[in-house]
């Protein structure tokens, strides 16, 4: 009877964290990241298929850039608040809980990496300084957070 009692209650922890992460990474999704994306596409889509336009290819820059750095804060925050709340993922009546956040954290900076790497491949030489730094931060950002997890 104990033991049911133990995994109802270790349900209802991690259901309840993963409800307020949940909830909050579909907020940062839908206020920081979607905006910005549909920003870019509509500007992409309403780029003329000939002739030249500076202005609305400048636009398009500007859109992408500013995708990136949404995506980015919205990630350094996630793993911060990760790490806000190690604590009480610890005090979860499951083994293993912290070193598979850990694994999570690495794959996503190896994901992230990936992603930046295209990005910075992509964008003009007087942006890569900028887009380097976003890099930077983010890499400070999760090797701190996967530190605490280990």
């Amino acid at each position: 009877m104990q033991f049911k009692s133990l995994l109802v209650l270790a349900s209802l922890a991690v259901s309840s964290f993963a409800q307020t992460s949940v909830a909050q990474v579909e907020n940062d999704i839908e206020n920081a990241i979607a905006p910005e994306l549909s920003t870019l596409v509509a500007d992409i889509d309403t780029f003329p298929t000939s002739g030249e336009n500076l202005v609305q290819a400048l636009t398009i820059h500007t859109d992408a850039t500013n995708l990136i750095i949404a995506f980015a804060a919205t990630t350094n925050d996630a793993a911060t608040d990760i790490v806000a709340r190690k604590a009480a993922l610890a005090a979860l009546p499951l083994e293993g809980v912290l070193p598979v956040i850990q694994q999570d954290l690495a794959g996503l900076k190896s994901n992230i990496d990936a992603l930046m790497a295209a990005f910075i491949a992509c964008v003009p030489a007087d942006i890569v300084p900028a887009a380097q730094e976003l890099q930077s931060e983010f890499d400070g950002v999760t090797a701190s957070a996967i530190a605490a997890f280990t």
